[in-house]
Parts: C-alpha cells; sequence; structure tokens
C-alpha cells in the first residue's frame, strides 16, 4: 500500500511537481508504560518513517527520496493484523498529507 500526494510539492530546485508517491519505509513497534491518575497504563509506541517519491516508479528504480517524515502515535492495543497496523499508520500520515489518494500494491 501507498499513497498518491495529490497536493504540489516544491522541489529543492524550486520545480513544483504532484501526484507525488508517499510509501512507509519502517515501522516499529516499541511497548511503553505510561501513568494516567497514578494507574500504570501498557501503550504501544508506533514509530513509523514514511517517504516521498517523485513516483512509485522511481521510487522502485531506488531513486532518491523528495522527502521523509517521521509519524509517531501511540495505541492502547495493538491491531490484530498487520495489514489493520499499516491502515492506522497510512490515516495518521494523512494527518500531514491530506490530499491523498489510497495506491493498493
Amino acid at each position: 500500500m501507498g499513497l498518491i500526494n495529490k497536493a504540489i510539492t516544491t522541489l529543492e530546485n524550486g520545480v513544483e511537481i504532484s501526484n507525488t508517491y508517499i510509501s512507509i519505509e519502517r515501522l516499529k513497534i516499541k511497548k511503553n508504560l505510561k501513568v494516567v491518575d497514578e494507574q500504570p497504563d501498557e501503550v504501544y509506541g508506533i514509530y513509523n518513517k514514511m517517504t516521498q517519491h517523485v513516483s512509485r516508479e522511481k521510487k522502485y528504480e531506488d531513486k532518491p527520496e523528495i522527502d521523509s517524515l517521521s509519524v509517531d502515535f501511540g495505541l492502547a492495543e495493538l491491531p490484530s493484523t498487520m495489514e489493520e497496523l499499516y491502515a492506522k499508520a497510512y490515516s495518521e500520515i494523512k494527518i500531514f498529507y491530506p490530499d491523498t489518494v489510497d495506491v493498493i500494491e
């Protein structure tokens, strides 16, 4: 899965492009302990590194990324499947890139 970013992105050289490809490069899960009202509570930290490429094709040609961002979030419990975890991670990315379209690979 990935996302097509419909918004205009300005490259370092000033060129403006749209329809860039966003994908998750790394997803790490860490079990944390949080204290709420003096009660310990387990939460899972999800550490999500996403990258943006000129296009999906360029990503798979190993061309350099044009942007990257860490989008980290917490969950009280883990989803039951990896597909659900990735769907949640992509929904968190969409907070920063709201003008996107899902790409199913």
